[in-house]
């Protein structure tokens, strides 16, 4: 399951691996892990409490380990680049264009990428303004953790304002017998935009737009 965007937080992809059972309850067989930034899980304490719900680092040996487990597992495809591209009210940014591991991990095990878009994601938290985002753009050079810091949300806290959260899940995609990776992640890129413009209207944001860089 691929997600986007990334938003400033993650909030709807923990809540979507915290329902996920409730949401698909036909794949409730295959365990559901989600995938998040590495360096996160070297935080003691922390690292405990995201194994406890359910996370699990999204790097290549521990991806690899799931799919031939024959488990399921939820990427936020943007990852740390995305972050640093920032949020906006009038788009979303993805960072996907030169983002492929994700389809030739999933040619060579066999498996299909489901994208999921959330729409209202990038809305659950304030804007940083470009001096910070230059700042940590600057720090992820040596250490690839994102942009931790300030995360604002009510009261100025990590807490999401009340927004439209809505979630829309599109097909899986299975690479072709013969297909290069290039071509099956030049078809998911597609599939991305048609799901954000199939829905887009539906939500509360009708004229937002998408940029895929």
């Amino acid at each position: 399951f691929c997600w986007h965007p990334h938003g400033r937080l993650f909030y709807g992809f923990a809540v979507f691996c915290g329902l996920f059972e409730l949401w698909f309850p036909e794949l409730r067989s295959r365990e559901y892990f989600g995938g998040i930034n590495g360096p996160m899980f070297a935080i003691p304490v922390i690292r405990n409490l995201l194994y406890l719900t359910g996370l699990v680092p999204c790097d290549r040996k521990t991806i690899d380990k799931r799919l031939k487990r024959d488990q399921n597992i939820g990427l936020i495809v943007g990852g740390v680049e995305e972050v640093l591209e920032g949020t906006f009210d009038h788009k979303d940014v993805l960072y996907l264009r030169n983002r492929k591991g994700f389809a030739k991990i999933a040619m060579n095990h066999g498996a299909g990428l489901v994208p999921v878009y959330a729409y209202g994601e990038n809305q659950l938290f304030q804007h940083e303004p470009p001096l910070v985002l230059k700042f940590w753009r600057f720090v992820n050079k040596f250490l690839k953790i994102g942009a931790p810091a300030p995360i604002k949300g009510i009261w100025g806290l990590p807490i999401p304002y009340r927004r439209e959260l809505l979630l829309a899940v599109g097909e899986p995609l299975f690479a072709r017998e013969g297909e290069s990776v290039d071509e099956f992640h030049h078809r998911y890129c597609n599939a991305v935009e048609e799901l954000f413009h199939k829905h887009v209207k539906e939500t509360s944001r009708p004229n937002h737009m998408l940029e895929i860089i």
